[in-house]
Formats: C-alpha cells, structure tokens, sequence
C-alpha cells in the first residue's frame, strides 16, 4: 500500500500519524491526571467533612438514646453524594444508621473497618475516629455514591475525543495543503 502510494501521501500519512499519536499521548495523560485528580478532591472533601462531625458524634455516644447520633446522620444525609452513614461504638456495634431511602447501594458494614478513605465497589468509603478527651469513643462511616465525579471524568473524556477529532481534521487539511505547495 505504502509503495504505491505518492511522496505526497506519504508525508500527508507521516503528518497524520504523528499528530494522532501525540493527541493520543496528551489526551491519555489528561484524563489520567483527571480521574486521579477527582478521587483525591472528593475523598478529601468527605474526609473534611466526617472529621468536622467527629466532634458532634462524641457528644452522642455519651448520651443515653441514639436521638443526637439520628441528628447528626440526618445532616450527614443533606449532602447529595452521601448515600449511607452510620456512627460505631468502640466495640464495633452500630449505635445509629441511616440510609438515603432513593438509592438501593446504601451499604452499612456490621462492623467499622480501617480509618480512612477506601473505593469499595464503586463507592467511596470512610471511616472517621470518634475521639472525646484524646480517647476513642467510636467511629463514624460515610458511604459516598461518587457517580457526579465520574461523570465529570466521562466528560473530560467526550471533551477530548473532541479535541483529538477537530484536530485530526484539521491536521489533514493542513497537510494535504503543504503538501501541494512542494
């Protein structure tokens, strides 16, 4: 195929490949860097938000009933990405857990795994310490539905499919039109 085909074409398809290929480098590290860059925003951010409530929780732990540890998830739940959340005695049994009644993935362990953030099964899992005069008192769990993070990546995505197609196009007419000058 290459041998029958003139010097122009040639330079024309060298011209081509080449920008493909670099538009096909630049838009694999973009997107990378995108969909990395949206885990550790959102963890982050649900991190922030769990070690703000802590504090309340630990006030609830002591008190006689579960009604403060009710109000706190209740507010918890005002966050559209939060989905379940529960909060942990220091023997590992729940003390309160509520869950978002619009989705079927709510999901409260039985028992408080790691501190910290964890993508588990699609979702973003965290688990906060309770602490009360420097002492644990129990542990608060956040399930976030991370779906809004990974639309925004699918749109970095479309956005540079775009990108890579209008400069494909325009890479080609560009060289077809140099080419002709030599």
């Amino acid at each position: 195929m290459l041998r029958n085909m003139s010097i122009r074409g040639k330079l024309t398809l060298i011209c081509m490949v080449t920008s493909m290929f670099a538009l096909l480098v630049a838009a694999f590290t973009i997107y990378s860097y995108e969909a990395k860059d949206e885990r550790a925003r959102v963890t982050a951010q649900y991190a922030s938000i769990a070690h703000a409530a802590a504090p309340f929780a630990a006030a609830s732990l002591e008190a006689p009933d579960n009604r403060v540890a009710n109000r706190i998830l209740e507010h918890l739940l005002q966050y559209p990405e939060v989905i379940a959340c529960s909060i942990y005695r220091t023997d590992g049994a729940i003390l309160s857990e509520l869950k978002r009644a619009d989705t079927a993935d709510a999901n409260v362990p039985a028992r408080p795994l790691k501190d910290g953030s964890e993508f588990f099964e699609g979702d973003l899992y965290h688990f906060e310490p309770i602490t009360a005069n420097g002492k644990r008192v129990g542990t608060m769990f956040l399930q976030i539905n991370v779906h809004s993070a990974k639309e925004r990546v699918l749109a970095y995505a479309g956005l540079i499919i775009t990108v890579i197609v209008v400069t494909v196009a325009s890479t080609y007419i560009f060289a077809t039109f140099v080419v002709r000058l030599l």
